[in-house]
């Protein structure tokens, strides 16, 4: 998630942020590193925010760590069950249980959770609300 964004609406509870695709878009008079998608973001602390305003935004210590977790312990976990589960998918598809098709299979569960969080974590899709932690 980049850390800094603009903010594009402030609508009582309702505010609205879009990231900048750099830390040089900061003081650029250029509307170029403002073109994502807007996203909802929290103020727990309750700054004076207004359109236009610079912020900082972070996910909360929680979802941050359960984001480490995952992106550690997922794709191990997914391993371990490919190889456990691998003679369940040879059956399913009709080949013969070897050793290079149990190792495809846990080759697949490491990479595909990988790239699931990777697709994610660079995405613009926000599962929780980012909250604002500074104003610029």
């Amino acid at each position: 998630m980049r850390r800094q964004a603009v903010i594009t609406a402030v609508d009582g509870k309702r505010i609205e942020a879009v990231a900048l695709l750099s830390e040089v878009c900061v003081h650029c008079p250029s509307d170029c590193g403002r073109r994502g998608k807007p996203f909802l973001v929290v103020n727990r602390h309750r700054l004076p925010l207004q359109v236009g305003d610079t912020v900082r935004v972070y996910h909360s210590r929680l979802v941050r760590g359960i984001s480490g977790i995952t992106a550690l312990c997922g794709p191990v976990l997914c391993a371990l069950l490919g190889y456990l589960l691998a003679p369940h998918f040879a059956r399913a598809v009709g080949l013969p249980l070897a050793e290079p098709f149990r190792a495809l299979c846990v080759l697949a569960g490491i990479v595909l959770p990988a790239a699931a969080i990777f697709i994610v974590n660079r995405s613009n899709l926000h599962l929780f609300k980012p909250e604002i932690t500074q104003v610029l």
